[in-house]
């Protein structure tokens, strides 16, 4: 079918509009940043706003510093620490002056990020330390003003990006509703043709995270693979609620060869799907962060909907920087890191911009957490996640520093510990290297000018005798139940590790289950094109829950089901197909984050700052005093939802679902899935010729009938 030509020159001015748009704002944006070098050059120099920094200082160090200015010595020195020091001075004098510096950028930005306060204590630190020296104080004073002047000017440059990301924000935002309706319009009137399966459900959570709820239309697509609830005559009300407020826990105690018990910790989960693992800087610093709000603001009041919250495999430490709030410790932890590995020359621009984008990072998380008390902040649940590269707790040699491991462990918000033996997408760990920035290097124990080399496999993990000794140790010094992720490829080889675990004494207390979804391929952030190297989820599930059953301690490990989870009736098949709970990332993506499927994540070019580089202008399209409430509103509508179709099935308790209205109970019939227009039981859709399939190298058929699916 034709079309018109005023649509496709309408739609070609739109775009060339945007593109013009985009180019002049961020041509704006360096300039400014190209004038915040130059004035940052001779910073030490500007009489500008220092009365700030020595406000808190005592008044008898303030009086001996001003008394400085006509004093001989100073000519003693060289001449050019002379004249910084004598320029200093009479700017502390002249505290009503203005300068350049103070009418171009933002001084509240300067004064009320503490940067002043910071350099006060400093000074009064050096005058105790040394007794009282008046010319120590003075250098010292010289020598932060340098980097705090630099500092002010970074914090502007900062603004500005937040400033010329809103106009980008509002217009991306405009096209992407254009686009969308046009879509719509395209499909039904020249197309003809209806959005695929994954489209279709991805853009139901897209919607929720927009507005807050579900909403529904007239109709929708049926498609192969879609799971169906029969549900009863009468709405189960009562039910619903009590299974909103069950919890599990998991974890089991360490038996020591002599019999002593080292008692574990044990964290409680409710059945809300778990936020599976993405780690920083693969998402910006203002997604975590959101996402990190999200966790909290589930868990607290009488909600109290308890999850996990990977880290992903870029460690704990930013996670745990951000439930702590303590800005300068993460500061000074960052600099140490970027002056030990020599990443950038001391007191210069680099780190001036390091440390402002450390204060106002955490000025946000300030605003976002200011509703939760110390007790809420308890509630957190997070799980490191270390993989190959051992990120957070690396020893020199490359394998696992227990001290650094034991570190961790002891932190409240940790609730255990994970290690990645195989992912479903790929082997081995990559980020884009222009994603690592200086906190991303702090945090995860690197040099960005010479990364580390990333095995395939790390050595504390190579062999089912180092992953049992990897499990032991780490309950023994943390304290935590321990997890693995786990794609399942080969079928013989999972039950072959799980049987050698038992026999060692070393089972994980929790499992989770890696897999692609039935119209996508795994996730993660730095895939290859089409990577997979493991079985689908659903039939991972099945394999996993099998051979637990089979060596009798299905009870001693929860499995939880990762992926391949956007509607709630997908995760009541999760359940029903043998797993203990559910986690997801796409999910997380959309519904609490607003993603749009863009697929720039490697890159750090995210268009709606989800993945993208934090201190970039991409990075401040997302707002998490913005994202995070309505993340929050979308979570909270799909456990709703979620929790009514669990309790539609019949059930009274999610945490016996798998006994009670799982594929091996009678039941069953009550969740039905599409295969060529007709609803099955799932007894039908997973039958035993399926089943055999899948199972033939570990279980008989007696034993897939006895196990998996009776007759």
């Amino acid at each position: 079918m034709n079309v018109p030509k005023s649509y496709i020159l309408g739609a070609a001015n739109f775009i060339i509009g945007m593109i013009a748009l985009t180019g002049l704002i961020f041509l704006g944006n360096f300039y400014q940043y190209r004038h915040a070098q130059r004035s940052s050059e001779n910073a030490g120099r500007s009489p500008a706003a220092y009365q700030y920094h020595l406000d808190e200082c005592s008044s008898e160090l303030r009086s001996k510093l001003y008394t400085l200015i006509d004093k001989k010595f100073l000519q003693t020195w060289h001449p050019d620490e002379a004249e910084r020091i004598q320029v200093t001075l009479l700017a502390l004098k002249k505290i009503r002056m203005q300068s350049q510096i103070m009418s171009n950028w933002h001084v509240e930005d300067f004064v009320d990020s503490g940067i002043g306060r910071d350099v006060s204590a400093r000074v009064e630190e050096t005058y105790v330390e040394t007794g009282g020296n008046i010319v120590q104080c003075c250098r010292c004073l010289a020598s932060q003003l340098g980097l705090s002047v630099k500092t002010l000017c970074a914090h502007s440059v900062l603004s500005s990006k937040k400033i010329i990301a809103k106009p980008i924000q509002t217009g991306r935002d405009i096209f992407r509703s254009l686009m969308n309706h046009a879509g719509e319009l395209f499909r039904k009137y020249i197309s003809g043709r209806e959005k695929d399966a994954y489209n279709t459900r991805f853009s139901v959570v897209e919607d929720l995270h927009k507005n807050g709820r579900f909403k529904g239309s007239f109709g929708h697509n049926v498609f192969d693979g879609m799971v169906e609830i029969m549900s009863g005559t009468v709405y189960p009300a009562e039910t619903v609620q009590e299974i909103r407020r069950q919890t599990k826990a998991f974890g089991r105690d360490l038996v020591l060869p002599d019999g002593s018990v080292v008692p574990i910790k044990k964290p409680e989960v409710s059945s809300m799907i778990g936020i599976s693992g993405m780690s920083f800087p693969q998402l910006s610093a203002q997604s975590h962060l959101s996402l990190l709000f999200i966790h909290l603001k589930l868990a607290t009041d009488e909600r109290n909907i308890r999850q996990l919250l990977n880290t992903g495999e870029g460690g704990p430490n930013f996670h745990i920087a951000l439930l702590e709030g303590n800005r300068i410790k993460l500061r000074n932890e960052v600099l140490q890191w970027a002056r030990m590995t020599e990443q950038f020359p001391e007191k210069g621009f680099e780190e001036a911009k390091l440390v402002a984008l450390i204060d106002q990072l955490m000025t946000k998380r300030d605003e976002l957490f200011a509703e939760f008390t110390d007790q809420d902040l308890l509630k957190a649940q997070i799980v490191p996640q270390f993989g190959p590269s051992l990120n957070g707790v690396r020893n020199s040699e490359g394998r696992i520093d227990f001290d650094k491991l034991k570190e961790i462990g002891e932190s409240p918000y940790v609730a255990a510990i994970q290690f990645k033996v195989k992912q479903a997408a790929k082997r081995g760990s990559k980020v884009d290297p222009s994603k690592v920035d200086h906190m991303t290097a702090a945090m995860r124990r690197i040099d960005r000018r010479h990364p580390p080399e990333t095995p395939l496999i790390n050595p504390e993990l190579d062999s089912f005798e180092s992953i049992a000794t990897t499990i032991l140790a780490t309950k023994m010094v943390t304290k935590k139940p321990v997890s693995i992720k786990m794609g399942i490829g080969n079928v013989s080889d999972f039950f072959e590790l799980i049987e050698y675990l038992k026999l060692a004494g070393a089972l994980p207390d929790h499992i989770q289950v890696d897999g692609r979804g039935l119209h996508i391929s795994p996730g993660s952030g730095n895939a290859p094109p089409f990577g997979n190297t493991s079985l689908p989820l659903n039939d991972a599930i099945l394999v996993a829950d099998a051979t637990l059953k089979k060596l009798g301690v299905r009870d001693d490990v929860f499995i939880e089901a990762s992926g391949d989870v956007l509607l709630p009736a997908e995760g009541v098949e999760k359940l029903a197909l043998g797993a203990d709970g559910i986690s997801a990332a796409r999910l997380w993506m959309a519904q609490g984050l607003g993603c749009a499927k863009v697929r720039q994540c490697a890159n750090g070019n995210c268009p709606y700052g989800i993945a993208a580089k934090t201190d970039s202008i991409a990075g401040n399209l997302l707002n998490p005093l913005e994202t995070g409430p309505k993340g929050f509103e979308a979570a909270h509508a799909w456990f709703n939802a979620y929790t009514t179709t669990i309790g539609e099935t019949g059930t009274n308790d999610w945490r016996e679902f798998r006994v009670t209205h799982g594929l091996a109970s009678r039941n069953r019939v009550n969740i039905r899935k599409i295969r060529n227009d007709e609803a099955l039981g799932l007894g039908r859709y997973y039958n035993i010729d399926y089943l055999r399939d899948k199972l033939d190298s570990i279980l008989t058929d007696e034993e897939i009938r006895q196990f998996v699916l009776p007759e």
